[in-house]
């Protein structure tokens, strides 16, 4: 009796409150709000865009509360998080109040013998941002425990995908999977038997963000810090549900018809990454041993004419060898006996065109020298009866982290961190940042709430010591770990610790799935550890693996190296001398490079445009790119396709629409095919499509840091001056520079024979000064300069160029 009064008065609000709609027979009422129409019927609630698609597909009670309890297993940073929930469905939205800016609606929910409402609030945003919240009604279930927890439900149909939700190292698509979103270790404790209990982990990431980019074009973001877990279309093929441990869900969801502005529009809302000065382009090498086993690198790096910009040493506090292992104690004080002159070192390094990179990171070790005034200080994390909390850690030995949310502590952390500065370091390694335990409080509050922001913490306090001491802003430091709102904190994020194999699992395989996936979710200036880190329950790296991993290396916006855990035993860019030498070519490339690398590095800065794309982003037209995640767009202008299968010496990729051409010369390839090429082990397919301009460096500096510290080798300002822009006609084309230059192609040819000849003319019609040499595979080549200038070649193409400097001369190459 009680229930049908309490329906007749929801009904009787319902024909009283709802304004501003209309109606069908199947009674289902639409509301506009802005630019957005949300249809309410029964416990069903669905969102259409200004382009008329249903960018929220609401499922049959599409919200909806719970209560839970959890139950985690956590060891090392590997986080096992099951539970035991109980789902109430709602049995009616009322719609309170409606107009064009702004709609209430109340979820009427059963709980035990009596009814309770919670609440949705819709507010459009901006043209392409929708507001949603939903709260969940006070009370306690039918068995007396509390609500804790909201759920959204979407249907999900065949044509549907998911992309995103931080750093997945498993594909691109997420379909079909359950996706836990809790920063956690990815890496290789998940596949060794120590860690055989926690494959409960859901899909186990440093850097997981609840925000996922849907093949509609859309995007949903769940702005929250608590745990949340994406089923998508995995437990029922029909629905794809969020579900939040937390009695208020903010949801944002994002429309356009272009999945690249979806993520311009996300980006916008978390921030983006800083630009970084234009040495993070020169690639960064890993040292470590002392002060003679760098000077010595340096040597051999500047000898062998291999062009670097930083050396990065992360044993500055110390090292410990074990056998083939080398690792460090988890301090943040200076070993003079490793390096007894540290800042004299530092200083030999930038005159040589290295800048000096350190190690960080948030743990304390109860066994060294920062623990007492941690603990006496009140500066670390807590139990429940505010003790320090201490776990067993990466090394076996108890240890603690700092608790950031306490100013005082972060005070303290910075000192140290400013103090590295002092000795000449212009950046490091930020590590870690997944760890706190679940049961574990700061002064904030407790973990539960904080687990996912801390890394965001960790990257805030990195930064602000940084800009402190180098307020011009040159510097760059890189971190595994991070949230939502990481981004404007972190200069370059790595994709943590990949094993030194070619496993698909944990090794290089998993490069470029969670690249793309990053850069999907506003984060684009990546790097990864050439030839990987891990090598507990795998062999060390081989030299096969060196040469994959550096050539992916070569087409990833920072190039970093790393000796791994196995330190006497990896393969590295010094074991021998075709190691060396091919080492040196993709360094080479990539610092030729820089003019094209640092322009996409300043559009994601700018705009959160990712650097290294999935190809669905650009041809979302295509159905035959909404699963590929093996290839990418380095940028707008070349496909790479990274040899990561052991053994192979072929590889087998797919081009979209248009026309291919290889980046080293040959004929156009026609795109909507998949291709087989030969890649020995020492190349990697790249292709460029048609109509596209390159920007490059004629000469590749030893280093890009420029300014007057470096008094040996050739630097950026040496060289700047002399350039070479790639031309790749049979479509129109443009591009505009980091610095201003401009540059645009005018051709309707679909390719071009090599044999035929073709004669590059200035716009008065005069023959280009020839270029001294021709690489192989350019089909023609000049010289041009001027403060305007523009090539003909032959009625094949007509290109303009506008250069910032005048005094430019540039190396037309026509492939």
């Amino acid at each position: 009796m009680k229930r049908m009064a309490y329906l007749a008065i929801t009904a009787l609000l319902f024909s009283l409150l709802t304004t501003g709609c209309s109606s069908s027979s199947s009674g289902v009422k639409s509301y506009k709000l802005g630019t957005f129409n949300v249809q309410v019927g029964g416990t069903t609630l669905s969102v259409t865009d200004q382009f008329g698609r249903t960018i929220l597909p609401g499922y049959n009670n599409t919200f909806m509360f719970g209560s839970g309890t959890p139950s985690v297993k956590e060891t090392f940073g590997s986080f096992a998080i099951t539970e035991t929930a109980t789902w109430i469905k709602p049995v009616s939205f009322t719609v309170l109040s409606s107009n064009n800016g702004y709609m209430s609606i109340a979820v009427n929910t059963p709980l035990g013998n009596s009814y309770a409402q919670g609440y949705i609030s819709i507010t459009p945003i901006s043209t392409t941002l929708l507001g949603i919240t939903i709260t969940a009604p006070a009370g306690t279930t039918a068995t007396g425990q509390p609500i804790n927890r909201t759920m959204l439900n979407m249907s999900c149909s065949s044509n549907d995908h998911f992309y995103g939700l931080g750093e997945q190292y498993n594909s691109l698509d997420q379909k079909g999977n359950i996706v836990g979103i809790w920063t956690q270790d990815h890496g290789f404790l998940q596949d060794t038997l120590i860690a055989s209990s926690f494959q409960a982990a859901l899909h186990p990431t440093y850097f997981p963000e609840p925000f996922m980019l849907t093949s509609k074009p859309a995007g949903v973001l769940v702005s929250s810090t608590a745990y949340s877990k994406f089923d998508l279309c995995a437990s029922n093929a029909k629905q794809a549900s969020i579900e939040l441990w937390d009695t208020t869900m903010h949801i944002i969801l994002i429309s356009d018809s272009d999945p690249i502005h979806i993520i311009q529009d996300f980006t916008g809302i978390v921030g983006r990454q800083p630009l970084s000065p234009p040495w993070v382009i020169g690639p960064w090498i890993s040292v470590e041993g002392g002060s003679l086993s760098l000077t010595t690198t340096a040597d051999q790096l500047r000898t062998n004419g291999i062009p670097s910009s930083a050396i990065w040493y992360q044993d500055w506090v110390g090292g410990n060898a074990d056998g083939p292992r080398y690792d460090l104690p988890y301090h943040w004080t200076p070993d003079y006996t490793l390096y007894p002159d540290m800042a004299g070192v530092n200083m030999t390094l930038n005159t040589m065109g290295f800048k000096a990179l350190a190690y960080f990171n948030s743990f304390v070790d109860e066994a060294l020298d920062q623990w007492a005034q941690a603990t006496t200080s009140g500066y670390l994390i807590t139990d429940s009866a505010g003790q320090p909390y201490t776990f067993t850690g990466a090394h076996g030995t108890p240890e603690s982290m700092v608790d950031l949310t306490d100013p005082a502590a972060n005070t303290w952390v910075e000192g140290y961190m400013q103090s590295a500065t002092t000795l000449g370091f212009s950046g490091w390694m930020a590590d870690f940042g997944e760890y706190l335990p679940f049961d574990s409080y700061m002064q904030a509050g407790a973990a539960p709430m904080l687990h996912n922001e801390y890394p965001v913490l960790w990257a805030k306090l990195n930064y602000q010591a940084m800009s402190t001491e180098i307020p011009s802003g040159d510097f760059a430091f890189f971190m595994r770990s991070g949230y939502l709102g990481s981004q404007p904190y972190q200069p370059v994020v790595w994709g943590g610790d990949q094993n030194t194999d070619f496993d698909p699992t944990f090794g290089l395989p998993t490069v470029v799935p969670a690249a793309i996936n990053m850069g999907i979710s506003g984060v684009p200036i990546f790097t990864h550890d050439i030839a990987g880190f891990s090598s507990v329950a795998n062999p060390p790296s081989t030299q096969e693996l060196y040469f994959r991993w550096t050539e992916l290396g070569c087409f990833t916006p920072v190039m970093r190296t790393h000796n791994g855990l196995d330190y006497f035993t990896n393969w590295n860019w010094n074991s021998n001398t075709a190691t060396i030498q091919m080492f040196k070519t993709y360094a080479t490339l990539h610092v030729e490079l820089f003019p094209y690398i640092y322009t996409y590095l300043t559009r994601a800065h700018d705009s959160g445009t990712p650097i290294m794309q999935a190809l669905w982003l650009r041809y979302y037209t295509d159905p035959k790119t909404t699963t590929i995640d093996d290839e990418y767009l380095f940028g707008d202008n070349m496909l790479v396709a990274p040899v990561i299968t052991q053994g192979a010496v072929t590889r087998t990729l797919y081009l979209p629409q248009g026309n291919w051409y290889p980046f080293n010369g040959g004929n156009a390839v026609a795109g909507g095919v998949s291709v087989t090429v030969s890649a020995p082990v020492d190349s990697i397919p790249v292709y460029v499509p048609a109509g596209s301009i390159i920007p490059m460096l004629t000469q590749a500096p030893d280093t890009l840091i420029t300014g007057t510290t470096v008094t040996t080798g050739t630097t950026l300002a040496d060289v700047i001056t002399a350039q070479t822009i790639r031309v790749y006609p049979g479509a129109s084309g443009s591009f505009t520079v980091y610095d201003g230059s401009s540059f645009s192609l005018t051709s309707s040819i679909t390719g071009l024979n090599p044999a035929n000849g073709l004669a590059l003319t200035d716009g008065n019609g005069q023959a280009l000064q020839p270029c001294a040499a021709t690489d192989s595979g350019v089909v023609a080549c000049g010289m041009i300069s001027g403060t305007t200038f523009e090539v003909n070649g032959t009625g094949i193409f007509t290109l303009q160029g506008t250069p910032a400097n005048p005094a430019t001369a540039y190396r037309i190459e026509v492939f």
